[in-house]
């Protein structure tokens, strides 16, 4: 995982069951956003606003889908009245589950 300034980039979900990942995407109290209205925005404006006026006190993931690579990333975000700590907390106590990650853990723990 590389950590940036605003985004955590996790790695991208190969070989996902769509059907999966969407029930998943509707279930909780978790927030999870479909790309962002405006991608290219250069300043981060659409970020500051999600992270600074809308979920200051939050945690939430974003699906950004690469049509020419066929593929999902996963960009998690926090808000700016949550220190690295609380952030760490969140992702730890609310990590992504890949199905095939979930069935091969599982299978360890046997």
């Amino acid at each position: 995982m590389k950590i940036g300034k605003y985004t955590v980039y996790a790695p991208f979900l190969a070989g996902c069951d769509e059907s999966d990942l969407y029930q998943q995407l509707r279930s909780g109290d978790r927030i999870w956003l479909f790309d962002r209205v405006a991608p290219s925005d250069e300043n981060n404006e659409m970020a500051e606003l999600m992270m600074g006026t809308i979920f200051p006190d939050r945690c939430f993931r974003m699906l950004r889908l690469n049509k020419n690579e066929k593929s999902i990333r996963i960009i998690e975000f926090k808000g700016h009245h949550l220190s690295k700590q609380q952030a760490l907390a969140w992702r730890t106590a609310h990590p992504v589950m890949y199905p095939q990650k979930a069935q091969q853990n599982s299978q360890e723990q046997k």
